[in-house]
């Protein structure tokens, strides 16, 4: 019986010292973690993008016809930029698309869908036009024939 009372206190206190139960011993208010003060001659960290993500700019494009109309929805979003994929052309372009007043430049690329099968967007182009993630949307699509 003395043994095993002996090995229940010794056991924690050997422990208390190993780095994978810090904190687990610690007294109310204290933390196993050190803080360090920050004095106003140290550089201030702040985050930078990702080299691989995509930043989107002003794009020309590449022409001013009226397309048409198509219901889009959410494409896939793990494919990242401004895009659309739709059967209103029949060539990768850049072209625009409008929804209720707002209007954003994109990609345009061809679905290979029938006329009328309807179109994806990327989710920063739901996005930049306010068109809810959820829903399907009307735009009207501007490039070239």
């Amino acid at each position: 019986m003395k043994v095993w009372m002996t090995i229940g206190l010794l056991v924690p206190m050997a422990l208390a010292g190993c780095e994978t139960v810090k904190g687990v011993f610690d007294g109310p208010g204290q933390s196993g973690a050190e803080t360090t003060a920050v004095s106003p001659d140290m550089p201030v960290l702040k985050p930078e993008p990702r080299p691989d993500a995509e930043v989107p700019v002003a794009l020309p494009v590449s022409g001013s016809a009226r397309l048409g109309t198509t219901i889009a929805s959410l494409g896939d979003p793990a494919i990242p930029g401004l895009w659309m994929e739709t059967p209103l052309t029949a060539r990768e372009q850049t072209g625009q698309v409008q929804y209720q007043g707002s209007t954003v430049t994109l990609t345009l690329r061809p679905s290979g869908g029938d006329a009328g099968s309807g179109s994806r967007m990327s989710l920063l182009a739901m996005q930049a036009i306010g068109a809810p993630l959820t829903d399907l949307v009307e735009v009207t699509v501007t490039g070239a024939r």
